[in-house]
């Protein structure tokens, strides 16, 4: 545990996100789908649109700009929502079935490491929140990466669980992963510590719908146990 390695229960499938690189859309196949205020419209395989305010985004897959072999999530802002309200939110996340993050004893004081890789293009640079959340969404941790520019990069985001909290370890969500796309004041704290609220971001947010030209593109994402950086390990599709 010192070095970060944790053990799993199945080493052949680290990755705690299920069908996290779109290699298969059962509902819309590649399809767009369409962000909705005030609900979470499910978007394509386990990852959800939640969306508060007058901006609009779409998701669809497709094939990676940059490695037509492999599928991405692109994300486009499709109707502007410039100056961000205090109950303003805009973000993509996903579940972790409570069964499957149960080995990391998150809500015990032996709460162990996890490690989120992925890879992210986007024509709108700046900062972007990371957020971890239970189910009961009153308990949150904020990370950040920083968009310097408009080509892809891999960032990462490693967190120790949270040692209290209540979270479940059953078939229902272990926590919930989000990437923010812009976010008020109501959803905004302090990086790099959990605390009790359900946040997605920090003052420091971009707003990426500022305009209807922004696009995103979300690629290879893995949620690993412990606190090393593991290379990209793409899922078997049939075991998925």
């Amino acid at each position: 545990q010192t070095t970060g390695l944790v053990y799993v229960d199945n080493p052949s499938r680290p990755n705690l996100l299920v069908n996290p690189n779109w290699q298969i859309d059962q509902i819309n196949e590649g399809a767009l789908y369409t962000s909705v205020s005030g609900s979470f419209p499910n978007g394509p395989d386990g990852w959800s649109l939640e969306s508060n305010g007058a901006g609009v985004y779409k998701v669809r897959t497709l094939a990676d700009p940059d490695a037509a072999s492999l599928k991405c999530l692109e994300i486009t802002c499709t109707t502007v929502d410039a100056a961000m309200a205090t109950t303003d939110v805009y973000a993509i996340y996903a579940a972790v079935e409570g069964y499957d993050l149960a080995s990391s004893l998150v809500g015990t004081a032996s709460a162990q490491q996890v490690t989120l890789q992925f890879k992210f293009k986007t024509s709108v640079t700046g900062v972007y929140g990371i957020a971890f959340r239970n189910s009961a969404i009153n308990r949150s941790y904020v990370g950040i990466i920083t968009v310097a520019d408009t080509s892809e990069h891999e960032y990462i985001v490693t967190l120790t669980l949270d040692t209290t909290g209540t979270w479940l370890y059953t078939n229902g969500v272990g926590c919930y992963v989000s990437i923010c796309l812009a976010a008020g004041s109501n959803f905004q704290t302090t990086a790099g510590a959990w605390g009790a609220g359900t946040f997605r971001t920090t003052s420091a947010q971009c707003n990426f719908m500022s305009s209807t030209s922004n696009i995103a593109y979300l690629k290879r994402v893995q949620l690993i146990p412990g606190a090393l950086v593991q290379a990209y390990r793409p899922a078997d599709i049939q075991k998925e």
